[in-house]
């Protein structure tokens, strides 16, 4: 079929199947991504992509950039990763759904005691 199998058929889920997990090979070789660590830095776990049917979420941190990076740094990144996502869609006939595209950005800071807590949305110092 010109437009795909089309959300209803039966094989729908399997063709995605590998489609997507080819698209999440070629989106991590250009991707920034995400690493978490353990306290101690023996467990490390890079991630790039997490996906459910046609629903994805990507990530994007530098903890143990000193200094940090700035805010505008980050988005800059994530703007990255998210177009280079729109391209490979694109490129297997996909498109994103722009209604549920959307970012978060997070930053902490840390109280004398060592206690994490979401810093206040202002500028970057």
């Amino acid at each position: 079929p010109i437009y795909g199998t089309g959300q209803g058929s039966g094989n729908s889920p399997q063709l995605w199947n590998f489609v997507c997990s080819t698209l999440f090979d070629a989106y991590e070789k250009r991707a920034t991504g995400a690493c978490f660590a353990s306290y101690d830095s023996t467990l490390l776990e890079k991630l790039y992509m997490t996906g459910y049917v046609d629903d994805c979420c990507q990530r994007i941190n530098d903890f143990t950039a000193f200094p940090q990076p700035t805010s505008e740094e980050i988005i800059d990144r994530m703007q990255h990763d998210a177009q280079w996502w729109h391209d490979l869609l694109w490129a297997s006939g996909g498109a994103l759904e722009i209604s549920k595209c959307s970012f978060h950005l997070i930053k902490s800071q840390w109280t004398s005691n060592g206690v994490p807590f979401l810093a206040p949305n202002a500028a970057d110092k």
